[in-house]
């Protein structure tokens, strides 16, 4: 939203309303909601509201039509007290939680829309561009995403599945699309969800390979 003027973004933000008020009964909730933290983006001011929690599907379908946040996000663990500073909240346990970005893996398409602009003169320039030509000032990188940005997440993602499904054996898994520049994957089974730190990154390291050496399979 920081490429469009003021007038632009609440006139935006009346369609978010509209899509909140009108949409409410697609609206995911997810499983023991009251102990969840939610969070969200506010739509002009570009704040981070945190420690926030509901107790039914109402009421968050509700704040959700009187907010119309731009961003909201809720958190993957569980705790006694969600709406408590994190070193009160309590920790219940966690789902395992993946996120793929578009914007991290490197696509062909990206030489083709990715440009970098500079924010005084509002110019833009390709992203080997190191300064502004006309004021000399430095450059912010602009970022796109495109549909075949969006397809390589998904192959990805798909990937990613069947190591959780075949290799691993989980069964409660949750893929969908982030909203924004990928996909979000996140296993339920009641095993993951009192894992450690160091369970979850031999997790980790197994899916990307971390530690193998390719020279043992021969």
């Amino acid at each position: 939203m920081s490429f469009i003027g003021e007038e632009d973004a609440r006139f935006v933000h009346k369609l978010f309303k509209r899509y909140y008020f009108e949409s409410r009964e697609e609206v995911y909730v997810p499983e023991r909601l009251p102990e969840r933290e939610f969070g969200y983006f506010t739509f002009m001011e570009k704040i981070m509201i945190r420690h926030m929690s509901f107790n039914s599907p109402r009421e968050l379908k509700d704040a959700l039509v009187e907010k119309a946040p731009l961003h909201v996000y809720h958190s993957a663990a569980f705790y006694r007290y969600p709406r408590a500073p994190m070193d009160q909240k309590g920790w219940l346990g966690s789902e395992l939680a993946f996120d793929i970005d578009a914007d991290h893996l490197k696509t062909p398409c990206r030489k083709k829309h990715d440009f970098k602009i500079c924010r005084t003169c509002m110019l833009a320039y390709p992203v080997e561009a190191e300064k502004c030509s006309r004021c000399g000032g430095s450059l912010e990188k602009v970022e796109w995403v495109c549909d075949k940005c969006l397809e390589g997440a998904k192959a990805e993602a798909l990937k990613l599945l069947e190591i959780l499904e075949g290799d691993l054996g989980f069964e409660k898994i949750r893929m969908a699309f982030s909203g924004n520049r990928g996909y979000h994957l996140i296993v339920s089974d009641e095993q993951v969800l009192e894992l450690s730190q160091q369970e979850r990154k031999e997790i980790i390291d197994y899916i990307t390979g971390t530690g193998l050496d390719l020279r043992m399979l021969g």
